[in-house]
């Protein structure tokens, strides 16, 4: 009886869609529990794309802390379930393959990581990954927050910036443009001098972030 139990709650949870990506985003944790015991007793703690530049004593905490952030990180995503009260991201397929790319993104970045610290002299160019995969996760971002409206701006916003219609239009010209500017991103980060490129993508990440609030109030006046 407590078998039969055991296994229709395994059933279930793999039916889950969440296993999925929860599998995804602890693979890096599991990877970096496996390689510990067999890395040097100098570890690298600080890398450029030219390799490391500073050592330390192994440390599981230190090794092990990317992976675990990238956990915690995941985990603050469930909160857009407390914003979005009118259920429109939350149960749409968007915000289930929206969560699957974050958590592979984030998963990439640790596995990098992992790999690097195990691997010191591999010439990964760390930083430049690093840049891709949040290009990558601030566009989704991004159209998340569009595609929560107002809800996801914590202002005082008047009636016209509330428009339904205000944020529709909002969404439509996002949608065509973050693909466009994350495909730039991607190419730059490369091409870019080191220096250039952290400039860049700071900027880059900055506007695309506060994007929508900036159509928000530039396109509120329509709606008076």
């Amino acid at each position: 009886m407590l078998l039969n139990r055991m296994k229709s709650a395994f059933l279930e949870l793999v039916k889950s869609k969440e296993t999925y990506i929860w599998l995804v985003i602890l693979l890096p944790v599991v990877h970096a529990l496996l390689i510990y015991p067999g890395l040097p007793d100098q570890i690298p703690t600080h890398f450029s794309n030219s390799g490391p530049g500073r050592y330390r004593e192994k440390s599981l905490f230190y090794f092990i802390i990317i992976p675990l952030a990238n956990v915690g990180m995941y985990y603050l995503i469930s909160y857009v379930s407390q914003i979005d009260k009118q259920k429109k991201v939350v149960d749409t397929l968007f915000f289930y393959y929206f969560r699957i790319v974050i958590a592979a993104a984030l998963s990439l970045l640790a596995l990098l990581a992992n790999y690097q610290k195990s691997h010191p002299d591999a010439a990964l160019n760390i930083i430049s990954w690093m840049q891709s995969i949040g290009a990558v996760v601030f566009g989704f971002m991004t159209y998340l927050h569009t595609c929560l409206g107002p809800s996801s701006v914590n202002l005082s916003l008047n009636e016209a910036e509330r428009h339904p219609e205000l944020w529709k239009t909002i969404k439509s010209i996002l949608k065509r443009w973050i693909p466009v500017a994350t495909l730039l991103t991607l190419i730059l980060v490369w091409v870019l001098s080191a220096q250039a490129a952290v400039i860049y993508f700071c900027t880059y990440s900055l506007v695309l972030l506060l994007m929508p609030v900036l159509l928000m109030f530039a396109l509120s006046k329509r709606y008076e």
